[in-house]
């Protein structure tokens, strides 16, 4: 389970530094960002392993997952990770 950074937001954020760099701004002029958008990941493949079980109500909160029990509702994005 991790919850981190939006790696689509992150890459937004970097392409927007790029393009105000390449129209002539100065780096050390442009001001901090922090990550605004994050996101909860669930691997249950590897829950699993250990015996683990991942209650219904986390599985929903989740942005990711994977195989959740068909009493749950299903995440927004399924994968079983590697």
């Amino acid at each position: 389970m991790s919850y981190d950074s939006s790696h689509s937001d992150l890459i937004r954020c970097s392409a927007t530094y790029v393009d105000k760099i390449l129209k002539g701004a100065q780096p050390g002029d442009l001001h901090v960002e922090e990550a605004t958008e994050f996101e909860l990941v669930i691997n249950l493949k590897s829950a699993k392993a250990p015996g683990l079980t991942i209650p219904p109500s986390l599985l929903r909160r989740a942005d990711e997952g994977g195989n959740p029990p068909k009493a749950s509702t299903k995440p927004k994005s399924l994968s079983d990770g590697p």
